[in-house]
């Protein structure tokens, strides 16, 4: 893990932010004024689940922890990366910027940090059946698990009154130190103290498919905030390519070619006890594209087809999470997103099944199982779900509302590779909106160039006639935000005669934090080698190994052509998020709100709106 990843982990951005404004945290995502701008009204935000902040004022700027501690003491990257080093207690070398020689040999082996949570798994389920765990044990019992059912699903309890400690229990064992803060099960406070990371909490165990204990989850028991608490990143657990149940689920889903992904813990417990072994959990995030990957491997092989069905909560919260998840699915997929063909080759399908009764799974099999096993069954195709829900989000009564569903859809229509599918969904679009597919398609907007069997773009304007390798662009079109931002960086890297075409892109644009420093360094500097030697041992290794990415080889006009698409997507992408973020500080703060505030806040959502529309049309006429 690199420095950057250590500090980020071990530091919360909402006690970042509290310590320099006066942050209201009443509501999910704390407000406060601006603090880079004088204002009457709040206008800056935290984001807590993203680790982001973002101004909606006259700043209009945003990022992470470390954006912000730049920006707030007017310091450099470096210098901003030691302070929040220092407060998180994450030992660096002061020369470079790095983790020092020493922590690196000091880092615990992986099976010793495997062991590490096997002993504090066992202390926990301990702790759930002493006296220490009777208000763990009620509300597991209203929840309808006994303590027979819990030792089974390997939960537990960490106390929180600070008499019985892991950190004591462990000390006391034969786990090691170095152990113990490396599987995260210990963190030093500002005093330098080592304190339990869980506490006062039901424990959930999380393994990987030998079974092993790589974290845990974690529910408080007093309605503390966050609610729930994961193993932060470690040598063994990251939870973007770890799903919870999957040590019980995966020979079920080998056999039945099926998954379903719920979001929560007691989703998954919940469906395991009524018989559905094939269910795992995504631990209340969008599926990710490793969880994707890991599914596909084990449901499809051979011959066989496999699919994968998207069932999380029926409220507007678990719809969103169900978009976003959908989202991430077409990112893994590609223009394989009617169930077609996975990126390795697999047969695969993508479906979405919303739950009858009850708002999360877990209510909805206890309401009636028969029912819920039928929605699985009956679950819809990916795009037609998408179809029907921004058919539901917005007011097709009215032309806006229609022309948002078009420009929402349109780009995962023309990705289609099959002409007769495309018209059929073109066709099933013009019925849900009662408008003539001829007059859709002349409004929809292609943010995505469609490739011919022959390579060659057939979008509109600058690309149409140039040949655009799918090959170089897929990963960067389709992947994670990541794959876009060092796609561009490598081709700038490796070719410097592309400068003048990305050079004006804003550094706002690159949403990784090691990525926009580089870039913000790289416009900076005349050449690669003035830039790499200022950078410390963190950026060097990331810009050294974009240097070195392989990239085929290609014309320049092709290259220019390449870069400037790519610099489009990076826009879009960033409006997209900025529209998400309005949308959801207007949807938890309207109703509180009156007069002149309410018609500020709209007017903020406006905006991005505004902005994205023009990206639209930016890229139907080949303009960035």
């Amino acid at each position: 893990m690199t420095l950057i990843d250590e500090v980020k982990t071990r530091t919360d951005i909402v006690d970042v932010v509290a310590s320099y404004v006066d942050l209201d945290t009443s509501s999910r995502n704390p407000k406060a004024r601006c603090p880079f701008h004088t204002e009457r009204t709040p206008s800056f935000y935290v984001f807590p689940e993203t680790g982001t902040w973002r101004c909606f004022g006259a700043c209009a700027t945003g990022g992470d922890v470390l954006a912000f501690v730049m920006k707030q003491e007017g310091v450099e990257f470096r210098e901003a990366l030691h302070q929040l080093a220092d407060k998180a207690g994450v030992k660096y070398s002061a020369d470079t910027g790095s983790l020092g020689a020493g922590a690196e040999k000091e880092a615990a082996p992986k099976a010793t940090v495997i062991e590490a949570n096997e002993a504090a798994a066992r202390w926990f389920s301990q702790m759930l059946l002493s006296s220490e765990g009777g208000a763990a044990r009620e509300y597991l019992a209203s929840r309808g698990i006994d303590t027979e059912m819990a030792e089974r699903r390997g939960l537990g309890f960490a106390p929180g009154d600070g008499t019985l400690t892991l950190t004591g229990h462990l000390r006391s064992s034969q786990v090691t130190p170095e152990a113990a803060r490396d599987a995260r099960l210990v963190v030093q406070g500002d005093d330098k103290a080592w304190r339990d990371f869980f506490r006062g909490r039901i424990t959930f165990q999380i393994r990987d498919r030998r079974g092993k204990v790589i974290g845990f989850g974690a529910r408080s028991l007093d309605g503390s905030e966050p609610k729930y608490l994961n193993t932060p990143q470690t040598s063994v657990f990251d939870k973007s390519n770890v799903l919870y149940g999957i040590d019980w689920a995966a020979d079920p889903m080998r056999q039945s070619h099926r998954a379903v992904v719920v979001e929560g813990y007691m989703d998954v417990i919940t469906a395991q006890e009524h018989g559905f072994t094939d269910v795992v959990a995504s631990m209340g995030t969008a599926v990710t594209p490793d969880q994707l990957k890991t599914l596909s491997q084990i449901v499809s092989g051979g011959d066989e087809s496999g699919e994968v069905v998207l069932c999380l909560d029926s409220d507007s919260a678990g719809q969103d999470a169900t978009l976003r998840a959908l989202e991430t699915a077409w990112e893994q997929f590609g223009s394989k997103l009617t169930g077609s063909t996975s990126a390795r080759g697999r047969n695969l399908t993508v479906r979405v099944a919303m739950p009858a009764a009850g708002k999360d799974p877990d209510e909805a099999i206890k309401a009636d199982s028969w029912a819920w096993r039928t929605s699985l069954d009956e679950a819809s195709p990916l795009i037609e779900f998408i179809m029907q829900a921004n058919v539901r989000r917005f007011d097709i009564s009215t032309g806006e509302g229609k022309a948002r569903v078009v420009q929402a859809l349109s780009p995962l229509i023309f990705a289609v590779d099959n002409d007769y599918d495309r018209d059929i969904y073109w066709e099933r679009l013009s019925t849900l909106l009662e408008v003539s597919t001829e007059r859709l398609r002349s409004m929809a907007p292609r943010t995505v160039p469609r490739f011919g069997k022959g390579g060659s773009a057939a979008s509109s304007g600058r690309f149409r006639k140039e040949s655009i390798s799918t090959d170089q662009l897929g990963a960067a079109l389709t992947g994670t935000a990541a794959n876009i931002e060092e796609h561009v960086l490598a081709l700038v890297f490796q070719c410097p005669e592309l400068r003048e075409f990305v050079e004006a892109i804003p550094s706002d644009y690159f949403l990784d934090t090691v990525n926009r420093e580089l870039f913000t360094r790289w416009v900076r500097v005349t050449t690669l080698d003035e830039m790499l030697e200022t950078l410390s041992d963190d950026l060097t290794e990331q810009a050294t190994r974009l240097q070195s990415l392989s990239i085929p080889p290609s014309d320049h006009a092709r290259r220019v052509g390449e870069v400037t698409l790519c610099a489009r997507r990076l826009r879009e992408r960033y409006m997209r998020n900025l529209l998400k973020l309005t949308e959801i500080t207007l949807k938890e703060e309207e109703n509180t709100l009156e007069g002149e505030e309410r018609e500020q806040l709209r007017n903020r959502t406006l905006d991005p709106s505004d902005h994205l529309k023009k990206v639209f049309q930016a890229g139907a006429t080949g303009r960035v």
